[in-house]
């Protein structure tokens, strides 16, 4: 028996800038069969991409056994004052042929298919926008189904599962919301555009720099909405430059653990980036300990909504695309599934790699249409019809 490639596909329209993610399923025979759903009328292309081999997977499982020395082994937890991350990982110790897998990087294959879909009723949409509101939606059927959540159609996203978020209702949804945005670099260009788009005042002190690194907190007096960004420890990457390591020490289930009981809160958790360089079990522990805060939470705060967003795709990083893969995304969704299972009605999961995969985004932080669309959807499943 063969199979353990990974493969993406795409339908795409560029006349219409209409794009959607397909559902590949590896037959584990050596074939993949591709099913491409048809979200508007025209001639379209579906665009294949071999992203990893099984071989390149096997290495990028392998380099992550490989284990640094500690450089002190008498220093204690009070020792540690401040914190960066210069050099945050060990030199990688690859074998030519590692190095030549790994130059191949993602590639897309040269044939592509030509499809034609007609619709007699409409010239251009194929299909209807729904029709029910996503704080009615099933939300298990986040979890379990792989149809794609949206589409991109003359170059603006569209739910597929549920009317999304409207942004004339924010005044109404966010009035005495207490929004909790907990991970990394991603979540906090979350958190920059609640700044700019729901009138937020920040409250803690001014960020020095675009990479910032400390909790960070805003506040809309007219409807009583509060918003703030929170790091999660530690693994978090700093930068080259010391500072206070406490940021990176207090944890998404402390955070958790002290929201009050009467209080509308709405959490969204994100841990990805800072942890794939990693062995995924370190990943799958911190979820089961974040679990058990959530169940905590839920049965002290029956009017609590906690989101998780999954991983988004990307082909590079600043620090390349062999440390830090977007492989273990889909892996951490199925380390996702198995923790969380149980919960699956009561946790809503966002999709956000059916907009990267759909666009083909290179880098490992999404531009900002996209980010106000995962806000949207994220908004969506906030406001009550």
């Amino acid at each position: 028996m063969t199979g353990g490639d990974h493969l993406r596909a795409t339908i795409e329209n560029k006349h219409l800038k209409a794009s959607a993610p397909c559902v590949v399923t590896d037959n584990m025979n050596g074939t993949h069969s591709v099913t491409c759903e048809a979200f508007w009328s025209g001639t379209s292309s579906i665009n294949v991409t071999l992203a990893y081999t099984r071989e390149i997977i096997a290495k990028i499982y392998r380099i992550r056994t490989q284990i640094a020395k500690q450089r002190n082994e008498h220093l204690l937890c009070q020792d540690w004052e401040q914190v960066r991350t210069h050099e945050p990982y060990p030199e990688l110790q690859l074998t030519r042929c590692e190095e030549s897998l790994f130059k191949w990087g993602q590639q897309s294959l040269e044939q592509t298919l030509q499809v034609t879909i007609e619709n007699v009723d409409k010239p251009r949409l194929a299909v209807e926008k729904p029709l029910i509101p996503c704080s009615q939606y099933n939300i298990t059927q986040l979890w379990q189904s792989r149809r794609p959540t949206g589409y991109f159609y003359n170059g603006k996203w569209n739910f597929t599962n549920c009317l999304g978020f409207q942004q004339v209702q924010y005044v109404k949804c966010l009035r005495d919301i207490r929004m909790y945005m907990i991970g990394d670099s991603t979540i906090r260009a979350w958190y920059a555009s609640v700044i700019k788009r729901f009138e937020c005042i920040p409250t803690t002190e001014k960020w020095e720099k675009e990479k910032w690194h400390k909790m960070a907190e805003c506040y809309n007096k007219k409807i009583n909405f509060k918003a703030g960004w929170y790091p999660h420890a530690q693994p978090f990457y700093t930068g080259s430059a010391w500072g206070d390591n406490r940021y990176t020490l207090y944890s998404t289930s402390r955070h958790l653990d002290n929201i009050p009981p009467n209080e509308r809160a709405v959490i969204v958790i994100h841990l990805y980036m800072h942890f794939v360089a990693f062995h995924h079990s370190v990943f799958k522990q911190r979820m089961e300990i974040i679990r058990r805060s959530i169940e905590k939470l839920f049965s002290r705060n029956k009017q609590a909504i906690v989101m998780i967003k999954g991983p988004h795709t990307f082909t590079n990083t600043p620090d390349g695309s062999v440390r830090l893969s977007d492989y273990f995304g889909f892996v951490y969704n199925k380390i996702m599934y198995e923790v969380f299972h149980g919960l699956f009605d009561r946790i809503v999961l966002l999709n956000n790699k059916d907009t990267t995969i759909a666009r083909h985004e290179k880098w490992n932080h999404p531009p900002d249409d996209i980010v106000n669309y995962m806000i949207d959807q994220m908004l969506s499943y906030t406001c009550k019809s």
